[in-house]
């Protein structure tokens, strides 16, 4: 019984504890005898109502605060009488009630369960937080031994969700995405978001499956098919050639385009005009006006009737 009244009393003082904290972002130090966020009592300091056996409802004995300042030890306070005929009176051995129970399995620190006599254990911290401790937020460790909490991970940095910068609890901000996009996430392309709050991404402007090929320059596209965006090999810096879109649409195909284009003779005869030539094949050109170059209108000339040919070397 003296055990689970130590028990009852230590949960009792973590939801009830209060008192001036330290200076915001301080951290604990457990054994400067000064009662911090996160600790219950500190050396011989314990708070106001259960500094003593006997303020905690003990006839007497000696009051402690464990190891890591986070349990009020009453394991040293005496019953309320030492009469061995009195039933509360734990040393009477002839009280079944003082009789441990031999079917109550002993705690198991490490096995994830927080059981009687144990603080927490691994991540079963029953109930307790970061926040629950007096903190604005952070991540909250068990002891290894489960006797207490480790808050070196706890802080009272607040995060500024909006300022466009990443901070600590954030996953992004604003445009400020931390070299995440669509594509890093799964999706074929498309816009990634930030949520209002920071905590996750928004996907409503991703999408599953490319959209390159349907003639529209889409977000994360440059050109599509036969659309380039009004760029040709000389607006990108090439003397000649023909331009076209990469299979992906997110890049140029600049096979075609020279700096120094091949001899007329190496091209001729593939019924495109490049380079040099001034036709080819059934390729004979067309006027300013796009119209096609014939006998009847030969860059505006009328040169009579007959068929237009082009030559041999183009």
């Amino acid at each position: 019984m003296k055990t689970n009244i130590s028990i009852l009393l230590s949960v009792f003082a973590l939801a009830a504890c209060g008192g001036d904290g330290p200076e915001p972002g301080a951290k604990n130090v457990c054994g400067n005898g000064v009662i911090e966020t996160g600790e219950l009592c500190d050396g011989d300091n314990f708070p106001s109502g259960s500094s003593s056996c006997e303020e905690m409802g003990f006839a007497g004995g000696e009051l402690s605060c464990n190891a890591s300042c986070t349990v009020v030890d009453t394991t040293n306070c005496l019953a309320d009488s030492s009469d061995p005929s009195d039933a509360s009176d734990p040393t009477d051995v002839s009280d079944p009630a003082t009789t441990s129970d031999p079917t109550e399995p002993e705690p198991e620190c490490g096995n994830g369960v927080m059981e009687t006599g144990e603080t927490c254990d691994g991540s079963d911290l029953g109930g307790s937080s970061c926040e629950t401790l007096g903190f604005e937020a952070g991540t909250l460790v068990c002891l290894a031994d489960c006797s207490g909490f480790d808050t070196a991970a706890c802080t009272n940095d607040v995060s500024e969700c909006g300022d466009g910068v990443i901070d600590e609890g954030e996953l992004c901000d604003g445009e400020a995405l931390g070299g995440v996009t669509c594509e890093t996430v799964g999706y074929a392309g498309g816009t990634l978001g930030c949520q209002d709050d920071c905590s996750g991404y928004v996907l409503d402007a991703c999408v599953a499956e490319s959209l390159c090929g349907n003639g529209i320059i889409d977000d994360g596209e440059v050109c599509d098919g036969d659309i380039l965006a009004a760029q040709s090999c000389a607006s990108l810096g090439y003397v000649s050639g023909t331009l076209a879109c990469g299979e992906d649409c997110t890049a140029f195909d600049e096979a075609e385009c020279w700096t120094d284009p091949p001899p007329v003779e190496e091209i001729c005869g593939d019924g495109e005009i490049v380079g040099y030539e001034a036709c080819d094949g059934d390729d004979l050109g067309t006027n300013e006006d796009g119209t096609p170059l014939s006998c009847s209108n030969f860059f505006g000339q009328n040169l009579g009737t007959g068929a237009l040919a082009c030559t041999d070397t183009c």
